[in-house]
């Protein structure tokens, strides 16, 4: 139920007066699991530039990286 998922988090993220590192990592793992992974990548990017500790989304975007065959940021990442 990824589609359904990314609508509820969209919708999180539009209300949300801050933005919160966790909506845009969990809306970067639906898409990155539905393998849209340019919008993962930019999801994940944002949350780590909200919370750079966050290492599920450094996992995350290196593996994006790498099958979108960007190797100096999946090295980086991992």
């Amino acid at each position: 139920m990824f589609y359904e998922a990314l609508k509820d988090f969209n919708i999180a993220i539009e209300e949300e007066e801050e933005p919160t590192a966790s909506y845009y990592l969990a809306r970067g793992r639906c898409y990155a699991c539905l393998s849209i992974l340019t919008e993962a990548m930019k999801d994940l990017s944002i949350a780590l530039n909200i919370d750079d500790s966050l290492q599920e989304a450094y996992i995350y975007r290196g593996k994006c990286a790498y099958l979108l065959g960007d190797n100096n940021l999946a090295f980086l990442d991992f």
